[in-house]
């Protein structure tokens, strides 16, 4: 079974403004006593794009059933 990636968009305020699942690229890095870091690619034509400002909180989800 494929990897589902999902990622959801918060405002700064904290209240949940998209969830993407249309995921085209993701990079992670989890680093020991350090800021963590997190890059994807989404389409341009995807509707989260409006929510991806500044300050906008972003959640990772990845799930491998296998």
């Amino acid at each position: 079974m494929a990897t589902t990636i999902e990622l959801h968009i918060y405002s700064s305020a904290g209240v949940r403004q998209a969830i993407i699942t249309d995921v085209l690229q993701v990079t992670s890095r989890r680093i020991v006593n350090d800021i963590d870091t997190l890059a994807f690619t989404v389409m341009s034509t995807s509707p989260a794009v409006p929510y991806l400002v500044y300050g906008a909180i972003v959640e990772y989800y990845r799930t491998d059933i296998t």
